[in-house]
């Protein structure tokens, strides 16, 4: 067979362009290769090939069933789905409405609370409190008191909940790790414990509402609650600072004085040569604050240094009110004396960078030479 002339390639292009886009199905001519459109495919027809290919195990199988080649079959379905042609149900379904919101609504409601986080977030990064009595005031720093556990002295947190009241001028404060909150693989440990988790919530409500805190913070154990956490409400209404994990604190003195307290449940780092390391290191690291406090070892420490602008910083680490615990015979550690708490003073009257805060372990002595300083002015 010879080859199509230019002429039928030329018709036949002609002929395409008459008809515009291609809608029908092509057929030859073998003696002159043209090919041209011979049939319009009529909505009915796509829709009858598409249901038969539903129907059918395979295409070939459609394809007989049609008595139309495979590759028409092909174009057919090529054909529908442009023209976006489906089967027909012999059913209608009302169109529901979404319950989600549309991407808009999402976006804006997502930039909505990214504003108030971040507010939220910035007004943390320092905390200011304005003391309204004039002269030095003490701080109560309470260490872990774990209410709920038996190995807890609930006789001196009770003493020591009872001072800041009998004394002006002295507030309370704690590291946190309020209650055991045993969860996970620690949950069985709740066995061990005589204190129901009912009676532990009357513990902490007791411990919690009562007036003149300055802060709370928020512990590992407390953390566990999650949403949960009871202290997010009896928090409410005492006027205090309840924040997990740590907070930064200004003090705002009558006479325009301000003192700095970093506090945290724990500070990063350790080391087996200091046991405060974690708040030296917060002071080596370019700390300035007067006071950095913390609890959750269950240890108590003391270092103060001359800051890297002059002034003058303590690092205090607390111990815990659990003076009886099973962890550290299970480590092995030695057996330390436990205290509960260390009151601090600060005077925003000192003449010197090392009198603006002092420490004392003796909690009768810091309660006295409060007393005296306020008397003093």
């Amino acid at each position: 067979r010879r080859p199509p002339s230019r002429w039928a390639s030329s018709t036949r292009s002609r002929r395409w362009s008459l008809l515009g886009p291609f809608t029908g199905e092509f057929s030859s001519n073998p003696q002159t290769r043209v090919t041209c459109v011979t049939k319009f495919l009529d909505e009915k027809l796509l829709i009858q090939a598409v249901k038969t290919v539903r129907e059918s195990p395979t295409k070939l199988a459609a394809a007989r069933a049609l008595g139309v080649t495979r590759g028409k079959l092909d174009h057919r379905l090529r054909e529908a789905a442009r023209r976006k042609i489906i089967e027909k149900p012999e059913y209608a379904i009302a169109l529901l409405p979404d319950s989600q919101p549309e991407i808009e609504e999402i976006i804006s409601r997502k930039e909505r609370n990214f504003t108030r986080q971040k507010r939220a977030s910035d007004a943390r990064d320092l905390i200011p409190v304005k003391i309204k009595i004039p002269g030095p005031i003490g701080v109560l720093h309470m260490g872990d008191p774990h209410l709920d556990d038996d190995g807890t002295n609930i006789r001196l947190v009770k003493e020591h909940l009872e001072l800041p009241e009998r004394n002006e001028g002295l507030f309370r404060a704690c590291v946190g790790d309020y209650l055991n909150n045993w969860r996970g693989k620690l949950a069985p440990l709740h066995a061990m414990q005589t204190t129901t988790q009912r009676e532990a919530y009357q513990l902490l409500e007791w411990f919690i509402k009562r007036p003149k805190w300055l802060y709370l913070i928020g512990g590992n154990h407390d953390c566990w609650n999650g949403t949960e956490d009871p202290l997010n409400w009896f928090t409410r209404g005492i006027g205090a600072i309840y924040e997990w994990h740590g907070a930064r604190i200004r003090l705002d003195f009558p006479n325009g004085s301000k003192q700095y307290v970093s506090v945290r449940h724990d500070f990063p780092g350790r080391s087996i040569y200091n046991r405060v390391q974690g708040g030296t290191r917060a002071i080596r690291f370019g700390g300035t604050d007067d006071l950095y406090i913390a609890g959750h070892l269950h240890i108590r420490a003391h270092y103060e240094e001359e800051n890297s602008v002059g002034g003058w910083s303590h690092a205090v680490q607390l111990d815990s009110y659990k003076w009886i615990d099973d962890f550290p015979k299970k480590i092995g550690a030695v057996k330390l004396q436990q205290g509960g708490a260390v009151i601090t003073i600060h005077d925003p009257d000192a003449k010197t960078t090392m009198g603006r805060c002092q420490v004392f372990w003796d909690i009768n002595e810091g309660v006295d030479r409060l007393k005296w300083m306020r008397k003093r002015r």
